[in-house]
This record gives structure tokens, sequence and C-alpha cells, in this order.
């Protein structure tokens, strides 16, 4: 199965109208791409350019994005993604409070903070992001507003996997595909399965699912006349109890998530996913890795619960896997100079690795580490709120203003 096609324009076009029948349109060019190709689409998905709202005002964004939410509305479209450049930005409380305002107004908004640019992490950024989390995270009763907050660093444009998206260049279109699915089918299937038999069964069945997903793009592209982007196979859970990737780990690895040898595993993972890609000659976007989404994931979610996940082994995994510390429960008392503090150790480790991160922290009004989260919704699973380390925050980096981070390895 797709799990998203995400459709991509300039902000600026799509208000002028120039892209905006290509918008009201898409779905319906999809929809058409799905009888001819028997593919099925779980989303259709938007993502605009980065946007700098420093002195936008409420009523002007406001404006905005109702124009950008009501287009999606009448197209079909589920969710679009605000991406929002902080770097540079010096945002004040009206700023931020705004961003809240916008989220508690728009449920199909989704927004991703970038603090980065150009291997250079703002460090007053950081601060400004955090505090953005934690007023979202008091704008609802659950923090639940916070699982349409991501904080991204070093990711390319047109990822189809939401918060960490945004777009740039003329208007394309990106698919994620679902493949846990297929890797959980690979080791059901079969009795102390090898490693080599791993990778030959699995690695054919997602060239036939690419195969598919080739031909229903170029039927999109050739009826939008919208260009194709590429795709994202990362391995991504679902919390219907069936698509864990913490269930991969497990029949492959016999470890758990966090457990010795999972980082071991996860690479192989990731590589393998990435491999497989490039051999069929398709365009990468995004992350092409191992999705380690705690409250998506119920098996994860049940690790979680147990005691065995940590931050620290999470933040340990995001140097091998996808998408980074993704969908983790904190407390609502965790302070934005902590959050800050986990924000710069991604940051840092995504400019030093050069791979892309995201971190989606979901900070719980009224609840300490320890205890259980109450949110309702389709990608959610309740679970176990993980501990963070109030005393993180490294002074001299608190005094600099940015961070210059060069990737790669000498030695």
């Amino acid at each position: 199965m797709i799990r998203s096609v995400c459709l991509g324009v300039a902000d600026k076009h799509l208000i002028n109208n120039t892209d905006k029948v290509v918008v009201e349109n898409f779905v319906t060019h999809v929809e058409s791409a799905i009888k001819n190709t028997d593919c099925a689409v779980q989303t259709i998905r938007l993502t605009l350019s980065p946007l700098a709202i420093k002195g936008y005002g409420l009523n002007s964004l406001n404006n905005f994005v109702e124009t950008i939410s009501n287009i999606t509305n009448n197209s079909g479209i589920r969710w679009f993604c605000l991406p929002i450049n902080v770097y540079g930005a010096k945002f004040s409380e009206m700023d931020i409070n705004i961003i809240a305002h916008l989220l508690n107004r728009y449920d199909n908004l989704f927004v991703n903070i970038i603090p980065t640019k150009n291997h250079t992490i703002d460090i007053n950024a950081l601060k400004e992001t955090a505090e953005i989390i934690t007023c979202i995270a008091r704008s609802s009763a659950n923090g639940s507003n916070c699982f349409r907050v991501g904080v991204s660093a070093n990711a390319g444009p047109n990822t189809p996997f939401f918060p960490f998206s945004y777009h740039e260049g003329n208007a394309c279109f990106t698919i994620a595909l679902e493949t846990n699915k297929i890797a959980i089918d690979v080791l059901n299937n079969a009795h102390n399965i090898t490693f080599d038999e791993f990778e030959t069964k699995f690695v054919n069945n997602v060239i036939a699912a690419l195969r598919k997903v080739h031909r229903f793009s170029e039927q999109v592209s050739q009826m939008s006349s919208v260009r194709f982007g590429g795709v994202d196979v990362s391995l991504a859970p679902f919390p219907d109890g069936k698509n864990s990737v913490a269930k991969v780990i497990e029949l492959l690895g016999k470890t758990s998530v966090g457990g010795p040898g999972s980082v071991g595993i996860t690479a192989y993972l990731t590589n393998l996913i990435q491999k497989t890609v490039d051999d069929y000659g398709m365009k990468r976007v995004g992350f092409n890795g191992v999705m380690y989404s705690v409250m998506e994931d119920n098996m994860l979610a049940e690790q979680s619960m147990s005691g065995v996940l940590t931050l620290e082994k999470l933040m340990l995994l995001s140097s091998v896997c996808g998408c980074g510390i993704d969908m983790v429960p904190i407390s609502g008392l965790t302070t934005a100079n902590t959050i800050s503090s986990y924000l710069l150790d991604m940051s840092a480790m995504a400019m030093r690795l050069q791979k892309p991160l995201g971190t989606r922290f979901l900070p719980i009004p009224g609840k300490l580490a320890g205890e259980i989260t109450d949110i309702n919704g389709d990608f959610i699973c309740n679970t176990r709120i993980l501990h963070t380390n109030q005393k993180s925050i490294v002074a001299p980096i608190d005094s600099l203003n940015e961070l210059k981070i060069i990737g790669g390895f000498n030695g």
C-alpha cells in the first residue's frame, strides 16, 4: 500500500492561482491512477515551501492558512504541511502564540519547524522552537496537537512523511510506500529464516511494489503534468496491531528495540532499503530507513510501557535509523531549556552524519514521567511518558548564537 501521495507546490504560486488548479485536480488524477493500476493509497497530502512568519501578524497569517486549508478540504486532500523557517528569525512571544493558535484552529494542518541552514544550527532558534513546542502542548488538554508538529534537521525537500516535509522548486509529487508489512510477511512465512533468505525475499517483494509505484506515478504525472519527485520506502509503523517496526526487529534480530544488537539490525535494514531503491533506479526522497515512532507502533509502545525503551536508546538508534526521535511523550513539566538541548543533539547528529533527522516530542500537560498518556487519534497508541534529563543544557554552547558542524569523517 502507498502510505501517502504528497503534492508539493510553492505557496505563493498557490495563492496566486498558478498551481491552484493543479491542486484542485490532483486528487482526481490520483483516483484515476488508483483504478488503472490497482494501487491502494491511504492519504493524499500537500506540502508547501518554507515560510518565514516573523512579523506576519495573526490576521494575515490566519488568512493565508485558511486559504490553503479551504483549498485542500475542497480538493479532498487530507492534510497539508506548513514548513516554518525559524533560522535567524528571533521570534517574539506573539509569533509563538500564533503558531499554537493555527494548530488549534485547523485540524488538517501540520507544521515543520526548521532551525538549521547550510550545516549551521541556530542556537537561539532551537530555544524558540522548544518554546513553540511547550506552548502548543499547553494549548491542548492532552498535548495531542504536538502530534502535528515536527522539527527537522538536514532534511531534503518533498519528504512524503509528515510533519518533516517542505517543498522546493516547481510543483512535484512524491510517494511514501509502506514496506513494513512486506518485511513482516516475509518473516512470518518462514521458520528460522537466515539474513540472506530474508534479504532475497524482501528485496524481490519491494522491487515488485516499486514497479507498481512506477506505473502509478507515470500515470499521475501524465494526467496532471506534475513531475514525480521520488519515493520513500521506510519501514514505518501503523498502530493497528499488525504493522509494528519493533516486530520486524524482534523477528529478524531476536532482540527488542534498544536491546543488544538492535543498532546493528537497524543499520542493516536502513542500508538494505536504500540500496534496493538505488538498484531499482528510482530517486530517493525523505528518510528511507527504519522509523521508530513510539506512539504509532503498538509493540514499541508496549516495550516503552515495560521500561525497556529510553530516550537515550532512541537517540543512539537515530544514528542509523530513519526519522530520529519521533512521537515521544514527555512530561508536561519538561522545560523548554531541556527540550532545546535534545533538539541540539539531534540537529548536530544530522549535520555530522549527513543524514536527515526529525524530532517530535509530545509534552503531556499535568503528567509526569512514568505515567500513561491518554490521547485518542487514528495514528496514535498510548504509552508510558519517558524520562528526560532536566539538567542537560550545555552552558558553553548556550552562550553561542550558532554552531557550524561539517559532516563526514577523516581518519
